[in-house]
């Protein structure tokens, strides 16, 4: 457990203000709690060395996935990831809250990425008005999804 404690506030001080003022000093406190080394791809690597054939995630489509079973999925993912999207530092990810996306998350952490949720409910007119630098990429399509092995 961490407490922080910031600067006094004014009684008089707006609600908007005295939320950022906490977000703030909950920032620096977990920053000041965690290493360099510390980040999600390689907490999930530990944690799934420790508990390997244990249970770690389903949804309603997906039978229950084990650690060991996530971190391989991940792990292929991330080496397509790095290999389709070499130049890309940020990864958009378009999946519901279920397990493909918890994976896709996962995989653009371990490919050293930073992953952008987008809306999934938004919509064919919201993936239309992104920017014309945003490279829309369909991994389940033949031409753009990971590779099997195959030519």
């Amino acid at each position: 457990m961490t407490v922080a404690f910031g600067a006094p506030l004014p009684a008089t001080t707006p609600t908007a203000e005295v939320r950022i003022a906490l977000m703030t000093i909950g920032a620096e406190a977990a920053a000041l709690r965690r290493g360099p080394r510390d980040v999600l791809g390689r907490e999930f690597i530990k944690a799934a060395k420790r508990r390997f054939g244990s249970f770690c995630m389903a949804d309603a489509g997906t039978p229950p996935m084990s650690f060991g079973r996530a971190l391989t999925a991940a792990l292929l993912l991330s080496q397509w990831m790095r290999r389709a999207l070499p130049s890309q530092p940020r990864i958009g990810v378009l999946l519901p809250s279920s397990v493909g996306g918890a994976l896709a998350n996962l995989a653009t952490a371990l490919a050293g990425r930073t992953s952008v949720n987008l809306n999934f409910t938004a919509g064919r007119e919201a993936m239309q008005a992104a920017p014309p630098s945003f490279r829309k990429i369909d991994a389940t399509h033949p031409r753009d999804g990971p590779r099997t092995g195959q030519p």
